[in-house]
């Protein structure tokens, strides 16, 4: 099944098709991510470019990880920008990712159920 969110066969694939291992990964990732999502927030009121970085690249990995292109590429435009030194864009980014995990959670939750 793919998607726009994400892509099962692929993620399937990628784990030599052992399905519960693949269900462990996609709950552990959005667990994960809801966390990382918090932080950024936090590191936005600090103006802490450093969390806002490290957090971006993580969700980046994780995202394509799990064949979330989408979320990783804005994590990607995120980190990037947070290498310049430019935050201007990042409540846009935040905005966009929170859209995208809602996306994704609501994607995979049959799966998870």
């Amino acid at each position: 099944m793919a998607n726009d969110v994400f892509n099962y066969d692929l993620i399937l694939e990628n784990y030599m098709g052992e399905k519960e291992v693949v269900l462990d990964v996609l709950n552990v990732y959005k667990n994960k991510v809801e966390k990382q999502l918090d932080k950024i927030e936090q590191a936005i009121v600090d103006k802490n470019i450093g969390v806002l970085k490290f957090e971006a690249h993580s969700i980046k990995g994780g995202s394509y990880n799990v064949t979330a292109k989408r979320i990783g590429d804005i994590a990607a435009k995120m980190e990037s920008d947070c290498k310049n030194n430019d935050i201007s864009n990042i409540d846009s980014y935040l905005k966009e990712l929170k859209e995208e995990f809602k996306k994704f959670v609501e994607a995979i939750a049959y799966l998870l159920k």
